[in-house]
């Protein structure tokens, strides 16, 4: 999600430099002066989050940063895309690191997202000093246990919280599983079972 999103404002970017170029003129020709700062900010901005191998959450921060910015000074209205179910196919689970308590827009946001029905999932994880975080809805119930690529059952080792996150439009209640140590692995594989 977090990559469409970013995709979203990559697309745009022709569109919203060329509104400050006529914001400068506009400037010019009204006021006899210009001022390049939020120009040169934007560009920055935008510039940086084209970059390859940026880590989730500096991008997340950066994504922030610069859908506000656009969205402060009406250079263009953004929405951000929102996750939809196709019929018949489950709700959402959301999985892979950050830190601790992110926002349910954080967590749609930045983490991969698999829509299926309630079964045992294995996801891969590759945090960098994160947490591994796994998200589902809690009329899934909680998890019988949680068992590392190496089959040891490490539920012990994971909080457990609920957040409201907003699906089609709805509100929807979720279990979000938080290891409760910050780690530092390449696709490390967790199974998440029912």
């Amino acid at each position: 999600m977090l990559d469409y999103n970013i995709d979203t404002i990559l697309k745009n970017a022709p569109l919203a430099r060329m509104r400050i170029i006529d914001r400068y003129i506009k400037n010019l020709s009204l006021y006899g002066k210009q001022d390049p700062v939020l120009g040169v900010y934007l560009d920055m901005l935008l510039t940086t989050l084209s970059m390859v191998g940026l880590g989730d959450n500096f991008r997340l921060e950066l994504y922030k940063k610069t859908t506000a910015l656009l969205r402060d000074n009406s250079i263009l209205k953004l929405t951000p895309a929102t996750p939809r179910n196709p019929a018949g196919t489950g709700l959402a689970f959301y999985y892979g690191s950050g830190p601790l308590n992110m926002t349910p827009e954080e967590l749609q946001s930045l983490l991969s997202r698999d829509i299926s029905f309630k079964e045992n999932k294995s996801y891969k994880f590759s945090p960098t000093l994160e947490r591994f975080i796994f998200a589902y809805p809690t009329t899934y119930n909680l998890l019988d246990s949680i068992e590392d690529q190496n089959g040891f059952n490490t539920l012990d080792g994971w909080g457990v919280r609920t957040a409201d996150f907003t699906i089609d439009g709805e509100l929807v209640s979720y279990y979000v599983m938080e290891f409760n140590h910050i780690t530092t692995q390449l696709d490390f594989v967790n199974t998440f079972i029912f």
